[in-house]
């Protein structure tokens, strides 16, 4: 549903309003407002999502969600090529099948701030719906959770874990679920499964892929030109950017966002400024995604990227 009819209450979502209005006036009045400020909430356009749904299908097949086994699927690649999008994505779709289920964020951050002993009990108290956990109490071993959890078939994601030990104390043994239960782990680096492996009934592993490049085009559209459809005047300049970008989902939203609303000669001024002073987000996020690769994928990564940089160059020459 696009937000704007929602905030504007045009097609279904005024005819029944408009109908009600002639004996609940006061009551239509407060829904009209809360209608307004639930559409200005920030959130995710599903049109934004490019080239997720084979991705989200892929994960669900190696979930095998018929099977009664405990299972494992580790969404695994650099940094911001989409995991934590998809494990969102994959949870929301299958959370209602479950008889519980938790979405543990951002662990590598919050397990520093915080510890895992604060995570566990986070992750426990919304499996099993308890307002409140002694929080001192230790979380492996614990007979509470030996004895309530395996009743409940769950699905659990982990999100953002990158070492083993946080595997190992949060996601526990398959002794913890009941048959069917599932969990999702997203990490930059799959040794994290290494000494955690054993311990579930089965594991799988998926390797998410960068966009491709008509993937590519289409995401930066939606942040640069607000739609997925090609404008002539801006193509040459877009082919540059995407190559800049990578393939790297969140270097194609930052770079698409940072270039809206700009002129044509904007655009120009922007793009060769990157290839002699980077644009420092985007070099973040690329950064970050070379961070997480082992030695010889950082090689590879920086032939690409490399490659691309080279791409631009001869382009704008050309433009």
């Amino acid at each position: 549903m696009d937000p704007s009819h929602v905030r504007k209450q045009k097609g279904n979502n005024a005819t029944a309003p408009n109908e009600l209005e002639k004996h609940f006036r006061d009551k239509i009045q407060r829904w009209r407002a809360a209608l307004t400020e639930a559409a200005n909430l920030s959130g995710w356009d599903s049109q934004g999502l490019v080239g997720i749904q084979k991705r989200i299908e892929k994960i669900e097949s190696l979930l095998c969600i018929g099977s009664p086994n405990v299972r494992m699927v580790c969404v695994w690649g650099m940094g911001g090529i989409g995991k934590t999008t998809l494990a969102t994505a994959v949870y929301n779709s299958l959370y209602s099948q479950f008889e519980g289920g938790y979405f543990l964020a951002n662990i590598r951050e919050e397990s520093k701030r915080y510890g895992l002993n604060h995570l566990a009990k986070k992750l426990l108290s919304g499996l099993l719906k308890e307002a409140y956990l002694d929080m001192g109490t230790p979380f492996v071993g614990s007979n509470f959770v030996e004895k309530q959890l395996p009743r409940k078939s769950v699905l659990v994601v982990l999100d953002d874990v990158n070492n083993s030990k946080q595997l190992e104390y949060l996601a526990g043994e398959h002794v913890w679920y009941g048959p069917r239960s599932k969990i999702i782990v997203t990490t930059r680096d799959k040794q994290v499964l290494s000494k955690n492996a054993q311990s579930i009934d089965e594991v799988e592993i998926y390797e998410v892929e960068k966009l491709d490049c008509d993937e590519a085009l289409e995401l930066f559209h939606l942040n640069a030109l607000r739609n997925n459809s090609l404008a002539t005047d801006y193509a040459d300049m877009s082919d540059q950017a995407v190559a800049y970008a990578n393939g790297i989902s969140l270097a194609l939203k930052v770079l698409g966002s940072f270039l809206c609303s700009k002129s044509k000669e904007e655009w120009e001024s922007a793009l060769f400024k990157l290839i002699v002073v980077p644009n420092m987000e985007i070099q973040n996020v690329l950064r970050l995604s070379y961070e997480g690769l082992a030695d010889r994928e950082k090689e590879i990564f920086l032939d690409m990227h490399v490659s691309s940089m080279g791409m631009i160059e001869m382009m704008c020459k050309a433009y």
